[in-house]
């Protein structure tokens, strides 16, 4: 619920007053890129910088998914997933939730299995219940699905369980979806990140518009990865 510090908008007025606002940004924001990549621990080439974590759910939508697409979503979820499944004319298949809403997932593997899902998506912990899946439960849904399964991060910061990032070495069909939104309070400014392996992250990019994000934007979120004590304080 908190805005920027004054001193880091001060930084920024100054930053914005060095732009070059009749260039065009570059396809990736290279510096945001690198800084992410190295704070996640994984190659730059693994990372798309995108609008907003919701532009990139369009965007592996478009790659993943054409009319009559296996797809399999849990209830309940995020919203824009199923509008994305409806968009495409995907086969949707949704489970429901066990007595205490945390995801199916028994359900959910044998549902990956019986529809051969090109695409699966889960959320944790989950908007809206808040409910968190374990790495084991991730895993298991991952294995036993012959398609991509996207692991919405978006409140990750206030997870107490591991990042499915640690699952892509062994799951390389594992894409993980961050924002800086949440924790960051950068809702506003539209900041959203994938990370995957660099086969797939090629091939996302081919479905993407140009010049996704802007450069005042990345430097607004440098400015506040350079400072993760902010994050720390406000967590508390």
């Amino acid at each position: 619920p908190y805005d920027l510090p004054d001193e880091i908008k001060t930084e920024l007025q100054e930053e914005v007053a060095q732009i070059a606002f009749n260039r065009y940004p570059s396809e990736q924001p290279t510096r945001l890129r690198d800084a992410l990549a190295e704070r996640e621990g994984v190659d730059p080439e693994s990372i798309i910088v995108g609008n907003g974590s919701n532009e990139l759910t369009y965007t592996f939508g478009l790659t993943l998914l054409d009319p009559g697409t296996p797809m399999v979503l849990p209830r309940p979820l995020f919203s824009l997933y199923e509008k994305i499944a409806r968009l495409q004319d995907a086969d949707l298949t949704e489970v429901p939730p066990r007595d205490d809403l945390r995801f199916d997932t028994d359900g959910l593997v044998e549902a990956v299995r019986e529809t051969g899902a090109r695409l699966t998506v889960l959320a944790t912990p989950n908007n809206p219940t808040g409910r968190a899946m374990t790495t084991e439960e991730i895993e298991r849904v991952a294995a036993a699905s012959p398609g991509v399964v996207v692991v919405d991060e978006a409140y990750v910061e206030f997870n107490t369980e591991p990042s499915a990032v640690t699952l892509m070495d062994k799951h390389p069909n594992v894409i993980v979806l961050r924002t800086m939104s949440k924790a960051f309070g950068l809702a506003g400014t539209r900041i959203g990140y994938l990370i995957g392996q660099p086969p797939v992250v090629r091939e996302s990019m081919k479905a993407r518009l140009p010049f996704k994000v802007s450069r005042f934007e990345e430097a607004t979120a440098l400015a506040l990865l350079r400072r993760p004590d902010l994050l720390e304080e406000r967590g508390r």
